[in-house]
C-alpha cells in the first residue's frame, strides 16, 4: 500500500484518484479482500458506473489502521508526481 502511494499519480491539483484495489494488491487482491473481511483495516467501496464497478478505496483516510494510515500519509505527502502537479499552476 505504502508502496503504491509512493508512486501513485495524481490530478493537476495534486489530488489521488481512487485506488482500484487490484492496482494496489495485484496477484494478492483476493487474499487482501478476504482478510478485510474479518480484519477491516481498510474500507473498500464499490464504484462505477456505465462500463461496470469495480472495488477500490476512496482515499488514504479510508484507511481504518493508524500506522498504516500515517505512513501513507506520510508516503503521499513526498510524491514526486503530486508534488510537481501543485507546483505547477
Amino acid at each position: 500500500m505504502v508502496s503504491y502511494v509512493t508512486n501513485a499519480s495524481s490530478d493537476r491539483y495534486g489530488q489521488l484518484k481512487t485506488m482500484d484495489v487490484y492496482s494496489v494488491f495485484k496477484d494478492r487482491t483476493k487474499e487482501v479482500l478476504e482478510y478485510l473481511k474479518t480484519n477491516p483495516i481498510i474500507k473498500v467501496n464499490t464504484y462505477g458506473w456505465t462500463y461496470g464497478t469495480y472495488k477500490a478505496i476512496g482515499s488514504l483516510h479510508d484507511i481504518q489502521d493508524e500506522s498504516l494510515r500515517t505512513m501513507c500519509l506520510e508516503a503521499w505527502a513526498k510524491n514526486e508526481n503530486r508534488i510537481r502537479n501543485l507546483n505547477q499552476w
